[in-house]
């Protein structure tokens, strides 16, 4: 399937027009040919109430994205409202993204407490973090990605590598929207299938 018009509305985050589009019966969960969804279109465009829409419509919030999944996504940008938005409808805390990295690591990873805190207590508990508390995850993410870091091992970087390329995607997409029409499928979808050392190279 191409890109629908709930695509557009949700992507350029025209909420009367989405709500519209959805009383019709417009499909929440249609996919481009790239795996793309209305509700990563209203992410891109950062509209907290075109995703309330789509959830509330029944957008699935667990789709992913070369393993990144919405939950993961609002867990690296660190948007309380959006993190509970997607857990109210039904967003998996414990899916781990390519490289078995769960939403409250990616933020723990990125030291935003407030994300961390919003998902730990409904995140199981995860082997290996030493002080299973808010701090402690922070701490011992911290850690590991300095020890990563400084021993230069790529595949240690991979999860937040793809998350970050995704998340620059959908941003490079809320930016061309006004440009051309097909901003999204040229822009966004494209490079959200980028291959990790691809994004590795652009950093």
């Amino acid at each position: 399937m191409g890109l629908t018009a709930l695509h557009h509305a949700a992507g350029n985050g025209k909420e009367e027009s989405v709500k519209l589009l959805l009383e019709q019966n417009a499909d929440p969960n249609a996919e481009t040919e790239d795996g793309i969804t209305p509700l990563l279109g209203a992410m891109a465009a950062g509209s907290l109430r075109c995703v309330q829409l789509l959830v509330n419509a029944g957008a699935r919030a667990n789709v992913s994205v070369r393993g990144a999944t919405p939950l993961h996504i609002a867990a690296f940008t660190g948007s309380p409202e959006m993190i509970k938005t997607l857990l109210e409808a039904g967003a998996d805390p414990d899916e781990g993204d390519v490289e078995g990295l769960k939403p409250v690591q990616v933020a723990a990873s990125m030291g935003n407490r407030v994300a961390v805190a919003l998902l730990f207590p409904v995140t199981s508990p995860i082997q290996g973090v030493p002080e299973w508390s808010v701090d402690g995850l922070i701490k011992h993410m911290k850690a590991q990605e300095k020890a990563r870091i400084e021993s230069n091992k790529a595949k240690g970087n991979r999860s937040l590598c793809w998350i970050h390329a995704t998340v620059q995607a959908l941003a490079d997409a809320k930016a061309c929207r006004e440009v051309r029409p097909d901003w999204f499928r040229e822009g966004a979808a494209l490079r959200l299938v980028l291959k990790f050392e691809d994004a590795e190279t652009s950093k």
